[in-house]
């Protein structure tokens, strides 16, 4: 049995290395992914959730776990086909979109342009709040850095973010910035997911906006 050793990396390692022991595995392989931490393994479950991939998760102590898996037929998943990099997309109710092929809206700040703060913050709360009216709806919004603050509890842009999601916007939330501001139980809008997921729907999209 392959095993895949993604202890103490980094995100987007762990997932990366999972990634590529799929790709080089013949279908059918029995995987074992041994790492540590919340955030990763968060990660990998998200990510073979999203391929439709089967696992069973074992934890070693409080920070090691293994997930196990059989590496499906190349190009099928119980999800259905994936995308070019690997992803379905998977809205919170569970429905499978399409990948990204509009535009993308990037979130990393509390704060929309430069100058005074308070301005900023004003026309950020703006934007996100008639984001859910305009006709042509982004594929995805990611939020990363300061921005995760927004997706979380007491957010002023909140159901703003959860009408958005009713019509089927993925909301893309960096899982390392959750935790570096220690926001892991006060998310209450999108979905958890990683570096390389954010990278992927940038690559994939006609347009990246940054209000």
């Amino acid at each position: 049995m392959p095993t895949v050793d993604v202890r103490g990396l980094a995100c987007p390692a762990p997932l990366i290395k999972t990634k590529q022991a799929i790709g080089r595995s013949p279908a059918g392989t029995a995987v074992q992914v041994v790492g540590d931490g919340e955030v990763p393994l968060g990660n990998l479950k998200n990510y073979l959730g999203e391929l439709g991939i089967p696992f069973q998760e074992m934890q070693v102590d409080n920070q090691e776990w293994i997930l196990s898996f059989v590496v499906p037929e190349k190009g099928k998943s119980a999800a259905g086909s994936l995308d070019a990099a690997g992803f379905c997309q998977v809205s919170r109710t569970g429905k499978e979109t399409a990948p990204a092929k509009g535009y993308v809206v990037a979130v990393s700040s509390l704060c929309m342009g430069k100058g005074d703060p308070k301005l900023g913050s004003l026309l950020v709360k703006s934007f996100l709040n008639v984001l859910p009216e305009l006709d042509n709806l982004p594929a995805a919004v990611c939020f990363y850095n300061e921005g995760v603050r927004l997706a979380c509890r007491e957010s002023p842009v909140l159901e703003a973010l959860r009408t958005l999601e009713s019509k089927g916007v993925s909301l893309v939330v960096c899982g390392t910035c959750v935790e570096f501001y220690g926001l892991q139980e006060q998310l209450a809008a999108g979905k958890i997911s990683n570096m390389y997921h954010i990278a992927t729907l940038f690559s994939q999209s006609s347009n990246v906006i940054f209000p």
